[in-house]
């Protein structure tokens, strides 16, 4: 019965590890969108919440949330040719994607929810943005979402203590 006990604790240890890895707010998938700082011009505007964003018009979210892996995003186009509204996605204020526009999408079109995945995980200052092209009538909308960062060392710190105490419960010698 001892021995049943010993090795219960021991299948138990591992368990509770992982479980409080995986409740920790490290682990959460998205970051929180309303924390980043908002930008508007030429009537632009911004509605930001914990789990999503929708830009308007003229209008950038900018923001530095940590190793960035991916996130997802939609560009709908309230406009038509020639009147080429885009939505994109700048790094560290150098490097810019063009995320779509109304050439891509076509008059009044949507590109639908896409992911962007980076290649290896982004640190550094990210900018979304919408422009609304050769007028101020019928701005485009960009919406993100599920911002997906890479989880925190303290999770892992967390996990490797979880296993160092089943590896020293595991080496102790058994009571007489």
């Amino acid at each position: 019965m001892k021995e049943f006990k010993m090795k219960l604790k021991l299948a138990c240890g591992p368990l509770l590890a992982i479980c409080a890895v995986a409740a920790s707010p490290a682990q959460a998938a998205s970051v929180d969108l309303a924390d980043l700082k908002a930008y508007t011009s030429q009537g632009g505007w911004v509605d930001a919440t914990r789990d999503l964003a929708v830009l308007g018009g003229n209008a950038w979210l900018e923001g530095s949330l940590g190793e960035v892996r991916s996130f997802e995003w939609k560009f709908d186009a309230n406009d038509y040719l020639p009147h080429d509204d885009f939505a994109y996605l700048l790094l560290n204020g150098r490097e810019i994607t063009l995320l779509a526009s109304v050439g891509t999408v076509g008059n009044f079109g949507s590109s639908g929810w896409q992911t962007y995945a980076f290649r290896n995980p982004f640190s550094g200052t990210l900018q979304f943005g919408v422009r609304n092209g050769m007028d101020d009538e019928g701005p485009s909308l960009l919406s993100i979402r599920n911002v997906s960062v890479v989880p925190e060392p303290s999770s892992y710190a967390l996990l490797m203590a979880g296993l160092v105490l089943v590896a020293c419960l595991r080496r102790r010698p058994p009571r007489a």
